[in-house]
């Protein structure tokens, strides 16, 4: 009934090529090869997925691959972004915390010594023709949610409704997308834009580099090993950035743009101020009590054997800035451990 062919070889050399208008189901390795894969659509990608990718794309009609997410995320991955792009359209459902044994524990001693978090995966549906994508946000769950997750109807219902190409994809709840697409992707001011390295007059603030759940920006220097300090070009300026940071807002970009564990300067600097965002003397009230209140909120985790120290606002603070800084947006996906939380069991 059927003609099946077998073929024994590696995927990537060039003398293996797949049929036109074929299927293909993949789970491509996570591991990274010596150098760049130097292969058409890979660009300077290190990870050997990429390549399957850029490779299936090319000659399937439709094609699933399940990857790490990390091929949305970042400068290295932008040529194979581009090269999905011009021959697919699709749906990518991406996952928070997938455990690392689904990629063989290869995570272990390959991109890091921790075997015990787990990992962040995508599940991609390429469809063939050039196109906009549909995003879920990063999505966690509980390990007894996970028959009920994995069902067709509740995932696409988690796609956002926005079709986007895959220059900077946003991994976004939907309830955040008209907020994001209409005030932060027109914004031409970013946070870079508020910092002035040299002057050392104002009063710097620390920001906390781990970011599982909120990020942190201290008028205190915080005693933790990751830690950027940003030095704003006056006292209105770090109102403003002080604002912002320990608002959802930050959070959420990070969460959209990358959804790691740890953030960069350069991200920060990146982040935009969205339109309509300015320093009032009301939010500029909000974040001087919460600064009064940064000794009462410290908080010490224990990583790798020393105490790291980061200051962590109850909900009810954040909200207040939120509420100050964007009336009516509903920041509160971002802190959910489940798509289901609040709604059943």
């Amino acid at each position: 009934m059927f003609a099946i062919h077998l073929h024994s070889g590696s995927f990537l050399a060039s003398r293996v090529s797949l049929p036109e208008g074929c299927y293909v189901i993949s789970n491509p390795p996570y591991s990274r090869s010596g150098g760049a894969l130097k292969m058409e659509g890979a660009g300077d990608a290190k990870d050997l997925y990429a390549g399957f990718l850029a490779k299936t794309v090319e000659k399937a009609d439709r094609s699933v691959a399940i990857s790490p997410q990390s091929f949305l995320v970042g400068g290295t991955f932008l040529t194979l972004r581009r090269h999905i792009a011009s021959h697919a359209h699709g749906e990518i459902f991406v996952f928070d915390n997938v455990p690392s044994g689904a990629f063989c524990f290869r995570k272990e001693g390959v991109f890091n010594t921790n075997s015990s978090n787990s990992v962040r995966a995508a599940i991609s549906l390429f469809e063939k023709g050039a196109g906009l994508f549909r995003l879920t946000p990063l999505i966690r769950f509980h390990s007894y949610e996970r028959r009920r997750l994995f069902k067709k109807e509740t995932l696409r219902g988690l796609l956002g409704n926005r079709g986007q190409d895959l220059e900077r994809p946003a991994k976004l709840d939907r309830a955040l997308e008209d907020f994001y697409f209409e005030r932060v992707v027109p914004s031409k001011a970013c946070v870079g834009d508020l910092l002035d390295d040299s002057r050392l007059d104002v009063p710097p603030l620390c920001l906390s580099t781990s970011a599982r759940y909120f990020l942190t920006a201290s008028s205190r220097n915080l005693n933790r090993g990751g830690k950027i300090m940003l030095h704003a070009r006056d006292e209105k300026a770090r109102m403003l950035l002080y604002a912002l940071l320990n608002s959802s807002y930050g959070f959420m970009v990070f969460r959209a743009w990358d959804g790691g564990i740890n953030i960069s300067s350069s991200f920060i600097r990146s982040v935009p101020i969205p339109l309509g965002v300015s320093i009032t003397p009301g939010i500029e009230s909000i974040v001087h009590s919460l600064i009064a209140k940064e000794d009462l909120r410290l908080s010490y985790k224990k990583n790798a054997g020393v105490y790291q120290e980061t200051v962590k606002f109850i909900e009810e603070e954040r909200g207040f800035l939120d509420e100050a800084l964007f009336p009516g947006i509903d920041f509160s996906s971002l802190t959910s451990r489940s798509p289901f939380d609040g709604k059943g069991c």
